[in-house]
C-alpha cells in the first residue's frame, strides 16, 4: 500500500489484512493534517483496540504550525510564535503552516487525490521545504501577518550553530545533538553530532547520565508525555541563554543524509515491537 493509497483507504480495508495476523499498526502518512483521512473519521484508534491491536500514530490528527503552538501553550511552555507588533529590527523567520513548506500537499493531486477532499487549509505555493526567509518585522507586510498559510516565529539560533533532534518510538529516545550552518536546521551529518540514547521513564525521573542541559531533558519529557503521539521526532533550537524551544514536530521522521545507524534502528524499532516498551 503506497503512501497515497493510503489516502482514501478505509479501516475495512485495513482489517482484513491486519485482523489475526498482527498485534501493531503504525499509521506513517505524510500529511500534515490527519482528520480528513477515511480511517481518522473512522475512529482508527478505537477500531484497533476491540482487536487488541496496538495503534501507532492513530490518535494524532494535526501537526501544523498553528497546532505544535496551541498545544506548547496549554502545557505551559514556551513557543516562537511572534506578533506584529514587537520591535521592529527583530529578525522573524517566516515559514508555511503546513510541514516541509506543504509538499505533500502540493502534489497529491499529480496522484489523483483532490485537495479539496483532503485538505480543508490554504496551501502556500511561494515558500517550499527549504525556500523558508528571515526579514525584520518592520519588513513585512500586513498581509503576511494575516496569511493563514504562513506562520512567523521569532529567529531563534546560537554561537555554536546547534540544535536538537530528538527520535522518540514508545519508551525508546534518542536525542541528537546536531549542528549546522543553514538557516532552515537539517541533520547534515555533521563530525560533530553526538547520539545520545535514553528512555521516557529515565527523563521523566531524571534518572538517566545524559550529559545534557536538565532543563532541556525535562522540556522534552514533559512534552512527550503530554502529546499523543508514540512515533516521530521533535526539533529543538535554542539560544546562547540556553532557552529551549520546539519548533517541530514530525510523524514521519527524516534520519539524514548519512546511512541510517543501524544501532539507532534497532533501538527505536523496539519501541514499537516489544510490548513491555511501548508508550503506555
Amino acid at each position: 500500500m503506497s503512501n497515497y493509497d493510503i489516502f482514501k483507504t478505509q479501516w475495512e480495508n485495513i482489517a482484513e489484512k491486519i485482523i489475526g495476523s498482527y498485534d501493531c499498526l503504525c499509521l506513517q502518512i505524510n500529511l500534515t493534517k490527519l482528520y480528513n483521512l477515511p480511517i481518522i473519521k473512522q475512529n482508527l484508534s478505537f477500531e484497533l483496540e476491540k482487536f487488541n491491536i496496538y495503534g501507532v500514530n492513530t490518535r494524532i490528527k494535526d501537526i501544523s504550525k498553528t497546532w505544535l503552538h496551541e498545544h506548547l501553550v496549554n502545557l505551559g511552555l514556551s513557543t516562537l510564535k511572534a506578533h506584529q507588533i514587537g520591535d521592529p529590527n527583530e529578525l522573524l523567520f517566516i515559514k508555511t503552516d503546513l510541514n516541509y513548506g506543504g509538499y505533500i500537499e502540493k502534489t497529491i493531486e499529480e496522484h489523483g487525490y483532490s485537495k479539496k477532499a483532503l485538505i480543508d487549509s490554504p496551501i502556500n505555493n511561494s515558500y517550499g521545504p527549504y525556500s523558508y526567509c528571515i526579514a525584520r518585522r518592520d519588513e513585512l507586510r500586513a498581509e503576511i501577518w494575516s496569511n493563514e498559510s504562513i506562520v512567523i516565529e521569532k529567529f531563534v539560533d546560537n554561537s555554536l550553530d546547534s540544535f536538537f533532534r530528538v527520535y522518540f518510538s514508545g519508551q525508546q529516545v534518542v536525542i541528537v545533538k546536531a549542528h549546522s550552518k543553514a538557516l532552515v536546521k537539517k541533520l547534515e551529518g555533521d563530525e560533530r553530532d553526538i547520539n545520545y540514547l535514553t528512555n521516557l521513564n529515565e527523563l521523566i525521573s531524571n534518572s538517566g547520565e545524559i550529559p545534557l542541559d536538565r532543563n532541556l531533558l525535562w522540556l522534552i519529557a514533559h512534552f512527550l508525555k503530554c502529546t499523543p503521539v508514540e512515533f516521530g521526532c521533535i526539533d529543538i533550537v535554542y539560544d546562547d541563554q540556553k532557552n529551549y524551544f520546539i519548533v517541530d514536530l514530525n510523524i514521519t521522521p527524516f534520519g539524514g543524509k548519512t546511512p541510517p545507524n543501524e544501532e539507532i534502528c534497532l533501538y527505536l524499532s523496539l519501541g514499537i515491537l516489544e510490548p513491555k516498551l511501548r508508550r503506555n
